[in-house]
């Protein structure tokens, strides 16, 4: 497990990796913790999870979703169908031309905050759109996009690492309750540093759907996804998959989408039912590219606190 040196662990993260690769590096403390590496009169400064690496224009550019989604047409890049609105005003009109179920997430933000999948009624669209003005006034309502969440990790055209994003779950064995395999499941979590699936009203609100509450118990090996959303902070979790599984057209859209928006770091979070197979065969989207992609859903894949990553990524920065 990393070893805590400040109090932000995506700064840990590069302090290990620079420490195993003989980097120079000074710890200033303050409102955020900021990190300085040097290598052969080289540096790289790093605060929370953002780097020194892509250039101011491109970071405000694919700041805005909706903004990259136009760049994205520019190159024929599929990503998801939407509206961007400030209102609520005549709603059912607005959304007539997307297909249900729908998304709805603030126009900026990160980590998930504000963001509501699958959503079939006016009621809980409006509902979403209140929820996600709390993040920002503008939002983007879009198709919602069936399949699987991976995040691609990308520097200067090399996709260093690729992860597959799983939603909170729990596996039954027909003996315990949804609320103590979950307890189980935090527990472990714990040990390696993952924040706790977290019960709230979404997680009841999955249950419900499914007709179940904290008191069931579902069958033997049966896997039950609590939330709708792959965000760790919520109790998500990530394995890695390798080059060899993915087709070559996807690994080639990957670089394709950080080199439009010219972000030499940069995170894709792609949507498909299977990744081995083409992009343009099997209806999947680049969803967003994220400019400050952080490494603790590479770090915690498999749950098994590997960090090569990081040392990947600081070996090509310094050229070693």
């Amino acid at each position: 497990m990393i070893k805590r040196y400040t109090s932000n662990i995506y700064v840990d993260f590069y302090i290990h990796a620079a420490k195993k690769l003989k980097i120079l590096y000074k710890i200033i403390p303050g409102y955020k913790t900021t990190l300085i590496l040097e290598k052969n009169n080289k540096f790289l400064f790093i605060s929370n999870a953002v780097l020194g690496i892509n250039n101011n224009l491109s970071v405000k550019l694919t700041s805005n979703k909706y903004t990259s989604y136009q760049l994205f047409d520019m190159k024929d890049i599929p990503h998801p169908k939407g509206i961007l609105i400030t209102s609520i005003k005549n709603l059912p009109d607005k959304i007539k031309i997307l297909k249900k179920p729908l998304v709805v997430k603030p126009i900026k933000g990160s980590g998930g905050h504000g963001v509501t999948v699958k959503l079939n009624n006016i009621k809980n669209i409006k509902k979403a759109i209140k929820g996600a003005k709390k993040i920002n006034k503008s939002i983007i309502i879009e198709e919602y996009i069936e399949g699987t969440n991976f995040r691609i990790l990308i520097y200067k055209n090399q996709i260093l690492d690729i992860v597959k994003r799983i939603p909170a779950n729990v596996i039954g064995n027909n003996k315990n309750s949804i609320q103590q395999l979950i307890n189980k499941k935090n527990e472990k979590r714990e040990k390696v540093g993952l924040k706790k699936i977290k019960i709230d009203n979404e997680l009841n609100k999955e249950l419900k759907n499914h007709t179940l509450t904290l008191k069931s118990i579902i069958p033997k090996k049966k896997t039950l996804f609590l939330r709708r959303n792959c965000n760790m902070a919520t109790g998500g979790e990530t394995t890695r998959v390798s080059l060899k599984n993915v087709h070559k057209d996807n690994l080639k859209l990957f670089i394709k989408s950080a080199n439009l928006v010219n972000l030499d770091f940069a995170g894709i979070d792609f949507i498909t039912k299977d990744i081995s197979k083409s992009y343009k065969d099997n209806n999947s989207i680049i969803n967003e590219i994220n400019r400050f992609p952080s490494l603790d859903v590479h770090y915690f894949a498999d749950m098994k606190m590997d960090n090569s990553v990081a040392e990947k990524l600081l070996s090509m920065y310094f050229n070693f």
